[in-house]
């Protein structure tokens, strides 16, 4: 059914002197051209009217159409009355041809949006939306239930170079191979969502790229399944932030390949409470890493560095950064076979099995205002190293055993050369250990609770200021001084260091009992 051009249908043309225009003439253009456009005598468009109308005795004619038209009006002599563009009302057909543009794909962008902040564009909705992707869009679930696999898969392939990819809602999304990223640069937004892998693979995610980003996830995986590793990066600048995964018992949680200038903080991960197996983060030929606020454990390493090369250039990993974590039960809080500036500052390595820190190769091992207690009675170091790594640093942390000090159970065995150990508390049992090389120093170190002094083992290594202060032993509060039967502060080297560089006693006589006081060649 077509509309009157004019809303009642019917219209009456007037002159230019306001009276009746009879005779006239109306044509009917195309807008903007001279060609002719069909108008009707009746609603149903069967009957067409001339072209030009002709007005009846009253200046009156009918016209239907539909759309717009360009409409002349005309006088008996041809003189022009006006030249308009005009629109006939719309039909139902209209608006559900309408509605059924918006609803189409291509709907939004038939919508403007603008931010409203000073200096914004203008873009469409479609545009606007288009800046994150959701898994949803795609037909993933998220019930735990559904294999979302091929949806998230999907969504992740639709991301050509970079934007957001969302997970909605916090839900558990289930996977049944693995979720594989490329050269795209994509932030993974989970909301607290979970993936759970529920079958067979290497991988859970396989990420690479550049300036990629995972937070907020968690994960877990189905009873019997094995993976190599939960996640594996390569690449560059990627960061992940606020990732869990609670009593899952992974081989490998974390594997980074070539990983260089990436960021992790707020990672919790409890491996495995029952055994304390499987390995948190591993490296091989990573370069230039920070991991900082976050809290592990349960484990047989927290952090490992394998000896692997790089294939090609042969480096090995280099330039680690930890702050602010917590590690517990853990075999060995920290442990690098072959690693090259590793910095640990201000962490808590609890209820460690055999090690809290240990580089085998490389060299600038720093450890820093780090607390560090063994779970064990024996066969415990705190800080070690092996012979070729030089310019280790343990300055200002506190070695704690819970059971009287025993042979083996040392706070530092630091055997390369340029070792610093300074400003540290060996407390309840943890024996002071040994820094072997002449180059080396131990200044203003603290032992209580019986363990034994630190040992150079160089007639040319300096140990200053080290005391063996027994809890027992006190003047007017202060610990300090020695009954006159003990030695000395220091152990002797093995091959025949002065311990603690002695140089004589000053006797002091409290209460009728002998004290003596070591003073040193400083």
């Amino acid at each position: 059914m077509l509309q009157g051009i004019l809303p009642n249908g019917k219209q009456q043309f007037l002159n230019t002197n306001g009276g009746v225009l009879a005779g006239g003439f109306v044509y009917y253009y195309i807008p903007s051209t001279t060609t002719f456009k069909n108008t009707y005598q009746d609603d149903a468009g069967i009957n067409l009217n001339t072209n030009p109308i002709v007005l009846d005795a009253n200046g009156q004619c009918v016209a239907y159409g539909q759309g717009s038209y360009r409409q002349q009006v005309k006088d008996v002599n041809g003189n022009l009355i006006w030249d308009v563009q005009i629109d006939s009302p719309a039909t139902q057909s209209d608006l559900s041809s309408f509605e059924n543009s918006l609803l189409a794909s291509s709907g939004s962008s038939l919508v403007g949006y603008n931010e409203g902040g000073s200096g914004a564009t203008t873009t469409t909705v479609q545009a606007k939306l288009r800046q994150i992707v959701s898994v949803k869009d795609f037909g993933a679930v998220g019930d735990g239930t559904t294999d979302d696999t091929s949806a998230i898969q999907a969504a992740i392939n639709s991301i050509s170079s970079a934007g957001t990819l969302d997970f909605p809602n916090g839900g558990t999304y289930k996977i049944t191979s693995t979720l594989t990223v490329g050269s795209s640069s994509i932030l993974f937004n989970g909301n607290q969502s979970t993936i759970l892998i529920a079958s067979n693979m290497t991988y859970g995610v396989n990420l690479g790229g550049v300036n990629c980003e995972f937070h907020n996830f968690g994960f877990s995986k189905s009873n019997g399944v094995t993976v190599t590793a939960c996640i594996y990066a390569t690449g560059l600048q990627h960061v992940f932030k606020n990732i869990t995964s609670r009593s899952q018992v992974w081989p490998i949680f974390f594997l980074g390949q070539d990983l260089k200038e990436s960021h992790f903080s707020e990672i919790r991960v409890d491996n495995d409470p029952s055994g304390y197996t499987g390995i948190i983060f591993k490296f091989d030929y990573c370069v230039n890493n920070t991991m900082s606020d976050s809290m592990l454990g349960y484990c047989a390493q927290a952090f490992y560095g394998s000896s692997t090369g790089q294939p090609t250039y042969g480096y090995h990993n280099e330039g680690f950064l930890l702050t602010n974590i917590i590690v517990v039960f853990a075999g060995q809080a920290v442990n690098f076979d072959n690693g090259t500036y590793i910095a640990i500052d201000n962490c808590i390595f609890d209820f460690t099995e055999t090690q809290g820190v240990f580089v085998s190769n490389g060299h600038s091992l720093s450890v820093k205002n780090t607390w560090i207690a063994s779970n064990v009675t024996n066969g415990f170091i705190g800080v070690g190293t092996l012979s070729g790594v030089y310019n280790a640093q343990v300055h200002g942390c506190t070695f704690v055993r819970g059971a009287s000090a025993i042979t083996g159970t040392v706070g530092v065995s630091l055997s390369g050369t340029n070792a610093t150990v300074i400003g540290n508390a060996f407390i309840s049992g943890m024996n002071g250990g040994t820094v072997t090389d002449a180059t080396s120093q131990v200044f203003g170190n603290t032992l209580t609770g019986g363990g034994t002094n630190i040992v150079a083992n160089n007639t040319s290594s300096s140990i200053l200021g080290s005391l063996n202060v027994s809890a027992t032993i006190t003047s007017n509060g202060s610990q300090g001084i020695f009954p006159l039967s003990l030695s000395g502060s220091a152990t002797l080297g093995s091959n025949g260091a002065l311990p603690a560089q002695v140089a004589g006693y000053a006797l002091v006589n409290i209460s009728g009992t002998n004290y003596k006081i070591p003073y040193y060649n400083v």
